[in-house]
């Protein structure tokens, strides 16, 4: 196999003297060359010394002619600087010349990873530790290597003030997609990429209830979402989803007593849901390697804004850990890291400890977070529900619900109350 793979076509020896050229003689051209590509994925080692001599003199703000080239590059350099001179090339296309020599390098560097994986197989490694080292290993592969991940505070300013001035312009503009709770957007400025928003409580307060609502609200602005569920079946989430949208209540749906009024709600609803991007995952995604393969292939597939995962502490790490917290802090700080790779939002559902539930006050804490506290520090939101009700049958709250934001990395903490449809499993806004 690995023979097989070294005469896989990945070398183009003009295409490199025609990007060459390009950035010789045009500055424009030269602009892009240079954002794109670097001296490495140069195949031939004599253009990667004359690339580097044009980088140098661009750097000093020098003229870049074939003579300057010449002048700093060895002497036994200069027949193939007279090659990359009598090629031919159009500036028109330097853009794609470069393209073309960034993915040939690509190509060169997977065939390096497979043939790293094949020694890796044959060393007899553990499963998992061979999924988490492929995982790795072409995650970084799979980056856009045009730049080298540093953004100089020059462009950092210009974004940062044309987006000031859209903000001035609409005041009211979200800076991601809208909760589809009012309050809840006033104290977030909607759900942002790269960011995690971890939704706790105990059991039966409507995690999951909150999770859809989110995930939907998004997907009906034109989000793409992929929701994983560790412990409901996708038809249950899909009930869930149908019953909030066409209001029809849940028991009824269960029962199948439904009547005409409620058929055509249902109808309507499936018409809607139908046009959403919105996807429930039917295999069982248990760890952050798994998650990150179907991740890094959905983005750079068909596209991904939106990730929920249901919930946490049904996943496991990879390999051996010595206790229980460790686990989930890798798990935790894996949902971090894929939030900030692909710019996604994350959702993440967790549970709260029953020490919650001991005090007079059953409002759960940070400190509730359930197996560890890496969740509260890998977290940029933490939301914690609360429902009276559920506890107290004479509660003046019935039907009410309680988001207590407990972390909010970019802005002010604080509780909201929501109305919360328990037959629709439905958060509403509340009416004043």
């Amino acid at each position: 196999m690995a023979e097989q793979l070294k005469h896989l076509p990945s070398i183009d020896r003009s295409l490199e003297r025609a990007t060459l050229k390009c950035a010789l003689y045009s500055e424009q051209g030269r602009q892009e060359i240079l954002k794109l590509v670097k001296a490495e994925d140069f195949y031939l080692k004599t253009h990667q010394q004359i690339f580097r001599a044009i980088q140098e003199l661009h750097l000093q703000g020098e003229e870049i002619d074939s003579l300057l080239v010449g002048n700093r590059i060895p002497f036994k350099l200069k027949p193939a600087l007279l090659e990359v001179v009598s090629e031919e090339a159009l500036n028109a296309q330097a853009t794609e010349y470069a393209r073309g020599v960034l993915a040939l390098s690509q190509k060169r560097k997977l065939v390096e990873l497979c043939e790293k994986l094949q020694i890796k197989v044959q060393e007899n490694l553990p499963l998992d530790q061979l999924q988490e080292l492929a995982s790795s290993e072409l995650g970084i592969w799979s980056q856009n290597r045009a730049h080298s991940g540093l953004i100089s505070l020059g462009d950092l300013g210009t974004t940062f003030l044309a987006e000031l001035e859209e903000r001035r312009k609409n005041p009211d503009r979200l800076a991601g997609w809208s909760c589809g709770l009012k309050a809840l957007d006033h104290l977030l400025w909607g759900l942002r990429p790269s960011e995690v928003y971890v939704l706790a409580g105990r059991t039966a307060m409507g995690k999951t209830s909150l999770a859809l609502h989110l995930a939907l609200q998004a997907a009906l602005v034109g989000a793409t979402v992929h929701y994983y569920s560790l412990e409901m079946s996708a038809e249950l989430l899909y009930q869930r989803l149908i019953s909030q949208v066409a209001r029809v209540d849940n028991i009824k749906l269960l029962a199948g007593r439904l009547g005409e009024r409620d058929l055509s709600a249902l109808d309507e609803a499936k018409m809607l849901l139908n046009q959403l991007d919105f996807w429930i995952s039917e295999e069982m995604v248990s760890t952050i390697t798994d998650l990150e393969t179907r991740t890094r292939e959905a983005k750079y597939g068909s596209g991904l804004d939106v990730l929920v995962v249901d919930y946490l502490q049904l996943m496991r790490g990879v390999g051996h850990r010595q206790n229980r917290e460790q686990e989930i802090a890798e798990i935790s700080r894996g949902l971090k890291m894929l939030a900030v790779k692909y710019n996604l939002v994350i959702i993440a559902v967790s549970q709260v400890g029953r020490a919650a539930e001991m005090g007079q006050d059953r409002r759960p804490e940070l400190k509730d977070l359930r197996e560890s506290g890496s969740i509260e520090n890998d977290a940029d939101v933490v939301i914690m529900i609360y429902r009276d009700d559920y506890y107290n049958r004479n509660s003046e709250e019935r039907g009410m619900a309680e988001l207590l934001i407990r972390k909010n990395r970019h802005g002010p903490c604080g509780d909201i109350k929501v109305r919360f449809l328990a037959e629709f499993t439905l958060f509403k806004n509340l009416e004043v």
